[in-house]
């Protein structure tokens, strides 16, 4: 079964999404320095250290076209990272719902209009 190898997040404001990630997450993001296009503004994106079966790494960049992709984050305590979105300037899409065989999600927009779920698996 293929499984997700990297994310990129479109972004109209990178600064600002940038410092919602950093503080929402705790993600390491800073810029690419070894492209030459820089009108991308683009932002390697480390999200911590690998686990089996998650991804590690991501993209921020400029947005060029519409059509978002969601991806779901891996959460210790959803809760707590919920307590935290409208802070941040995001919103809560869907509340934290408990799924049967899959753990609990929940659904949040980015300061960019980004929608992205959070998971907490089963039993974790």
């Amino acid at each position: 079964m293929a499984n997700i190898a990297y994310f990129q997040v479109p972004a109209d404001d990178v600064g600002r999404a940038k410092k919602f990630y950093q503080s929402l997450f705790g993600w390491k993001i800073e810029p690419d320095t070894t492209l030459e296009d820089k009108s991308l503004q683009w932002q390697n994106i480390i999200t911590g250290e690998p686990k089996a079966g998650t991804m590690n790494s991501g993209g921020l960049y400029k947005r060029m076209n519409p059509g978002p992709i969601m991806n779901f984050v891996l959460v210790d305590n959803p809760d707590k990272v919920l307590a935290r979105v409208e802070k941040l300037g995001g919103s809560i899409m869907m509340p934290k719902n408990e799924i049967k065989n899959v753990g609990t999600v929940a659904v949040i927009q980015d300061t960019e209009g980004n929608i992205l779920g959070l998971w907490k698996p089963e039993g974790s």
